[in-house]
């Protein structure tokens, strides 16, 4: 190679003349960091990630140097370039499902080496954690489902998917009403001792002739007793608006029976409100499939098919993630 030669071939690696443009990094602003935050349940409520917690929290709303994001499947949120130094890390309440409580704004040094974990909690004593107790009659049995599961197996697998971890216990027990229910209550938060009871009762009340006659006769009193009993066991509350019945299907669907399924529906709405319980509204999300009679998510005269028990866990599913406690009876967190 030529003297010449070689002097433009160094002119060109220094000003990378012959590759087409430059090969240095781009700068690293050094006043800037990345932050990841995991959100997840708090178990035992000591502010740690302990190794057998295993629920994270997606889709709630985390606010980092005055920055918001939302958490993904994995209860994971990235912010990236935050300023260094100081900085102030917490959750919007609103965004949390039903009953869960944030930790105050917590204060983090960036950079810094790996996540920040920032724990949630729930006010359930010292019952089960991500255990749920589906309370009910035949339908919550799952009578006249294919596989036998009903709407209770299928909560349990879009809870599991959701979360990460869920228990959905099926406690339902054929031919009972609102009157054995509030009779039988209390055995079942002791045997259980659930993190959420999900009460599914009324549509036996019917069968009553002091029910048909002098509406709500037990129910709303029943309901209510079940409620207060669930609220005292540091569990906590969920309950349903009775499903329609199949007008005309036999002699025991009269289109009065949906009538009372509407008083008593009613009553049920404001009862919730009332004793802080979060609302699942069955009666509305089958309506929204049109008449009973041509929805096609009923079996016979009042259980479900699969696809209304779908619609069951679907409602159940979207109480416990995105519901609202009524504002009256928001309790403040604790584990």
């Amino acid at each position: 190679m030529s003297s010449r030669s070689a002097a433009l071939l160094a002119s060109c690696l220094v000003a990378s003349a012959c590759g087409g443009g430059t090969t240095d990094p781009s700068p690293v602003d050094p006043a800037t960091a990345d932050l990841t935050v995991v959100a997840f349940y708090d178990e035992n409520g000591n502010g740690l990630l302990d190794l057998s917690e295993g629920v994270r929290l997606p889709g709630i709303s985390v606010v980092a140097a005055g920055r918001n994001g939302q958490t993904a499947g994995s209860g994971e949120v990235r912010f990236d370039a935050l300023p260094t130094g100081s900085q102030s890390v917490s959750v919007e309440p609103g965004s949390l499902p039903p009953f869960y409580a944030p930790p105050g704004p917590l204060s983090v040094t960036l950079p810094r080496s790996g996540p920040l974990n920032l724990p949630v909690t729930l006010p359930i004593g010292g019952n089960e954690p991500n255990t749920y107790l589906a309370f009910g009659d035949s339908v919550t049995e799952g009578f006249r489902s294919e596989d036998g599961r009903g709407w209770v197996g299928r909560l349990d697998e879009m809870l599991g998917a959701h979360f990460g971890e869920a228990t959905v216990i099926n406690d339902g027990l054929a031919a009972t009403r609102t009157i054995d229910a509030a009779a039988r209550i209390g055995a079942s938060l002791g045997a259980y001792a659930p993190a959420y009871t999900l009460i599914f009762y009324g549509v036996n009340d019917y069968n009553e002739p002091d029910c048909r006659r002098n509406p709500p006769c037990y129910t709303i009193d029943s309901l209510r007793s079940v409620v207060r009993d669930v609220i005292a066991a540091e569990s906590l509350p969920f309950i349903a608006t009775i499903t329609p019945s199949n007008t005309g299907f036999d002699f025991r669907t009269p289109p009065f029976r949906n009538q009372l399924v509407a008083l008593q529906s009613e009553l049920i709405r404001e009862l919730a409100a009332e004793e802080g319980a979060v609302l699942v509204d069955l009666e509305e999300a089958f309506l929204a499939y049109g008449a009973p009679q041509d929805s096609g998510l009923l079996f016979d005269h009042v259980h479900p098919n699969d696809t209304g028990y779908q619609v069951i866990a679907d409602t159940f599913f979207e109480a416990i993630v995105h519901g609202a406690v009524p504002a009256a009876a928001s309790r403040p967190g604790r584990r």
